[in-house]
């Protein structure tokens, strides 16, 4: 396949990503109807009761409609927030609600950081993510490299930012805290990182009243300094350092 192929593969993936993109929209924003119980494009767990399957076509549609038609008032150049968030898809890859979501996040930060790293995919820029935690992260009891949490959102990434050159290394050690880590971060952690996660509940978040502990883990998050900081898993809730 020579290069003028390749230009043309690639254009037409991007126009079939924009295609569905813009689908799910008009679904959200009541253009057409919104899929059904039978539509093959949602199938929630047949198993799911009832009351669930009532939320999930109905109370949830209502919420991510709500949710995408504030985003767009606002506008970032030429831009609604919601035209520069609908690759993402979120709508089609989580069970939970808008609400659910924002209850998840403990605390945002400044977000600085995390715009920088979302106008470098939005606008092409290559991005390099990292997670740093234990045999969660890692990816045990599922196919490393494919199936675990981490290589999942990696896809997921470069299926909504085609344009941006996206790597992911993940630095996970099983059974260690962040005290390891502290220890020899230069080893699991490039220096050029724009995005990298933290993931040590179980292995630090046993035991929550140790202070060392607590010292460790702050220490470890300084040493890892600029990048965008998501703190995954923390007692209380997850917490993001913007």
């Amino acid at each position: 396949m020579n290069g003028g192929q390749q230009q043309q593969q690639q254009q037409h993936q991007q126009q079939q990503q924009q295609h569905k993109v813009t689908s799910w929209m008009r679904h959200l924003l009541g253009t057409v109807p919104f899929p059904g119980p039978g539509d093959p494009t949602l199938k929630p767990d047949p198993n799911m009761p009832g009351h669930f399957q009532q939320k999930w076509f109905e109370v949830f549609k209502q919420q991510w409609k709500d949710y995408y038609k504030s985003l767009e008032a606002v506008r970032i150049g030429n831009s609604t927030l919601s035209e520069l968030v609908s690759p993402l898809g979120l709508h089609n890859v989580t069970v939970a609600n808008p609400a659910q979501l924002r209850r998840s996040i403990g605390y945002r930060g400044a977000m600085h950081r995390l715009r920088r790293v979302l106008r470098d995919l939005q606008t092409g820029k290559p991005v390099k993510l990292a997670v740093l935690g234990g045999s969660i992260s890692w990816g045990s009891a599922v196919e490393r490299g494919q199936d675990d949490w981490f290589s999942l959102l990696t896809s997921r990434l470069k299926a909504a930012f085609p344009n941006s050159n996206i790597t992911g290394k993940n630095g996970c050690v099983p059974a260690t805290p962040s005290s390891f880590m502290n220890m020899c971060l230069e080893q699991y952690m490039d220096d050029d990182v724009d995005l990298v996660f933290l993931e040590y509940a179980t292995n630090d978040g046993w035991d929550v009243n140790n202070i060392n502990r607590r010292k460790t883990y702050e220490r470890l998050m300084r040493k890892v300094g600029w990048p965008m900081l998501p703190l995954l898993q923390s007692p209380g809730g997850s917490g993001i350092v913007g």
